[in-house]
């Protein structure tokens, strides 16, 4: 189910735990589901939020053979994992509506409900002569109990279309499941957009990167399950107010956290506060964002 957002504005003073889990069809379904199942449980022990899954992992090659409904075997099957787990679940399927196949992104809340999908804008030429459709480039990202996220599925984070919608919505978290590695995208689109993308990867070449553009996680530097806690209530500032930076910390310690990135003058500021959120401490101290401030310039 695709509804329009309610909220852009985060959850006050919340931490996401995401993760993603390598995986892929290479050594059958069923040691790809033992793999998903064992990943999961990992998860659900460390106290993971939301589990995103890579690009086309439960199916070779794009066979269009695999395809099915939202209501078919597969759906069903992640619906009971999630459920199981207690956890938010972003997994692929190749899915077919009607007369049309995509190749899709569904998101299962920890009820096992289905409440959210995305379908690749851009196949590729190989995805195209199989039968798979371009998904529409109308979509709307997910409004989740953390903030706005958004998908993008391999190729698409080459196309402004897609990415310039997302950041239209302000997107905080950008889920990137994918069959190339794409950092230098990543990090491009991250610092335009101003979000966090994590992606997810069939091998150890996912990664996180955040609204500074900067790795936190840095490709083959993580294990089969990637894990990473997301402040979703964050601005980002220029260094130009940075006197009043320490003002900030004196006030709320440890539930603020400023990262500057001192060459390329900007900095992110996130609360972890329960009441007050960044755009409140920013206007307390008189400091604008980054796209107010450029748009006086």
């Amino acid at each position: 189910m695709n509804s329009p957002l309610t909220n852009n504005r985060p959850t006050v003073g919340k931490l996401l735990r995401a993760a993603t889990l390598c995986l892929s069809s290479d050594g059958g379904i069923d040691v790809a589901r033992q793999r998903l199942e064992t990943g999961l449980a990992e998860a659900a022990g460390d106290g993971v939020d939301l589990v995103c899954l890579p690009e086309s992992a439960f199916w070779p090659t794009f066979d269009c053979s695999a395809a099915e409904g939202a209501d078919g075997e597969t759906a069903a099957y992640y619906a009971a994992l999630a459920e199981r787990h207690r956890l938010h679940l972003l997994a692929p399927l190749l899915l077919r509506e009607k007369s049309r196949l995509y190749n899709a992104m569904l998101w299962f809340a920890p009820s096992g409900e289905l409440v959210w999908s995305y379908r690749k804008c851009h196949p590729t030429p190989l995805e195209t002569e199989r039968g798979i459709s371009p998904g529409p480039l109308s979509f709307q990202p997910h409004d989740s109990p953390w903030g706005v996220m958004g998908c993008a599925i391999c190729l698409d984070i080459n196309y402004h279309d897609v990415m310039e919608r997302l950041a239209a919505q302000s997107v905080r978290l950008i889920l990137f499941p994918t069959m190339f590695q794409g950092l230098a995208l990543m990090r491009a689109w991250a610092r335009m957009n101003r979000c966090y993308i994590m992606s997810a990867a069939s091998v150890q070449y996912g990664c996180l990167v955040d609204p500074l553009g900067r790795t936190p996680i840095a490709p083959w530097a993580h294990d089969d399950l990637m894990t990473a806690d997301i402040p979703f209530d964050y601005e980002v500032v220029t260094t130009t107010y940075a006197n009043r930076f320490p003002g900030i910390r004196r006030k709320y310690g440890r539930q603020v956290i400023i990262d500057r990135l001192e060459l390329e003058s900007s900095a992110l500021l996130a609360s972890l506060h329960p009441e007050k959120s960044a755009q409140d401490i920013l206007a307390e101290f008189d400091i604008p964002t980054e796209i107010d401030e450029l748009a006086l310039c």
